[in-house]
């Protein structure tokens, strides 16, 4: 069986997410620490909208950025090379 670990900070109440920006975050931990730990990974939005049912997900990883979650680079307006930052507890 294969799992991905996941900081508790991300699981606790209040973290500071709405439902959907959990999936996404949720979506973009396991394409990139879920995959031997690395840190970032160039993933399509078509990927994370597949993975989540969630639309919009451009605003959402926008959104996700701006709370300090992930860094992005933006590749042909397609894809981006999302990068997990370290988590800082929101206590």
């Amino acid at each position: 069986m294969y799992f991905t670990k996941i900081d508790n900070t991300y699981l606790e109440s209040p973290n500071g997410l709405t439902n959907a920006e959990f999936r996404v975050l949720m979506c973009i931990i396991r394409l990139t620490i879920g995959y031997q730990g690395r840190r970032k990974y160039k993933i399509p939005y078509s990927q994370i909208t597949k993975m989540t049912t969630i639309s919009g997900v451009s605003k959402i990883c926008t959104s996700l950025k701006e709370k300090g979650f992930i860094d992005f680079d933006t590749v042909n307006g397609k894809s981006n090379v999302i990068t997990i930052k370290p988590i800082q507890s929101v206590y």
